[in-house]
C-alpha cells in the first residue's frame, strides 16, 4: 500500500498565505480619504487647515486661493489620500504632492496638497 498525504496542510498554508496578504494590503492603505474640490483651472497649492471642529470630515471645498479646512486630524503615523476634483476631472493626488506640516509634538497644522497642470 503507498502512503497517501493529506491535503489539508497544503489548504491550511495557502489559507494563511491568503489571509497574510489581505492583511498585509489593509495596512498599507491610506487611513484618511480626503475629498478636495477646487475651482475648473485651479493650479498651485490648497493649505487645509486640520483639526477645525466646525469644518467638514472628508468633503472638502477650497477658496479661490486654495485655503479650505477640515475636522481631520490625521495622527503621526497616520497617511493621508486625497483625491481632486477639478470641475469635471477627478484624480488621486501622488503622496509625493501632499505634505503634513506638524508641531514638535507631532499634532498636524495643515495638510498642503500640490495641485499641478494637467499634462496635454
Amino acid at each position: 500500500m503507498g502512503t497517501r498525504s493529506s491535503a489539508i496542510p497544503g489548504l491550511l498554508i495557502g489559507q494563511l498565505a491568503v489571509l497574510f496578504f489581505l492583511i498585509s494590503c489593509g495596512a498599507s492603505q491610506p487611513e484618511k480619504k480626503l475629498t478636495v474640490h477646487v475651482r475648473k483651472d485651479f493650479v498651485g497649492r490648497v493649505r487645509i487647515a486640520t483639526c477645525v471642529k466646525s469644518a467638514a470630515d472628508a468633503d472638502i471645498f477650497a477658496s479661490d486661493e486654495g485655503d479650505a479646512q477640515t475636522s481631520a486630524c490625521p495622527k503621526m503615523d497616520e497617511e493621508v489620500a486625497v483625491i481632486l476634483l477639478r470641475g469635471e476631472q477627478v484624480r488621486n493626488v501622488a503622496a509625493e504632492d501632499i505634505v503634513i506640516p506638524r508641531t514638535g509634538d507631532g499634532i498636524s497644522t495643515s495638510i498642503l496638497v500640490s495641485v499641478r497642470e494637467d499634462p496635454k
